[in-house]
């Protein structure tokens, strides 16, 4: 059975004060709704039921942020010996360049 997608992200809370019965309505309301259910605990949130698409989407979150992380990482290592000031001359000449790419192709373009 299909994952209801609803237009705007629901948030709802739940009180697990409440026991058992709260769990059940949250696990509901993901369930037919679609939405994202806080759990709060003596009125303090504390934990969140999400669908398993949501869940899939936040574990491909985060397997994309920490390759980006370990890209940039060894961006940094590549460049830990060489000067800060040298590696911003060499970009904003960099940037220069790039941009007077971009116009000279406009300019060819007719634009």
């Amino acid at each position: 059975m299909a994952m209801p997608k609803p237009a705007k992200r629901d948030r709802g809370h739940v009180d697990l004060d409440r026991g058992a019965e709260a769990l059940t309505e949250a696990v509901a309301r993901v369930r037919e709704r679609g939405e994202r259910v806080q759990l709060a605990a003596n009125g303090e949130s504390v934990a969140a039921v999400v669908s398993i698409a949501d869940l899939r989407r936040l574990e491909d979150d985060d397997r994309r942020r920490e390759r980006a992380i370990a890209h940039l990482q060894s961006i940094g290592e590549a460049f830990k010996d060489c000067d800060p000031d040298e590696i911003e001359r060499e970009a904003v000449k960099a940037i220069a360049e790039v941009r007077a790419e971009m116009y000279a192709e406009r300019l060819a373009r007719g634009g």
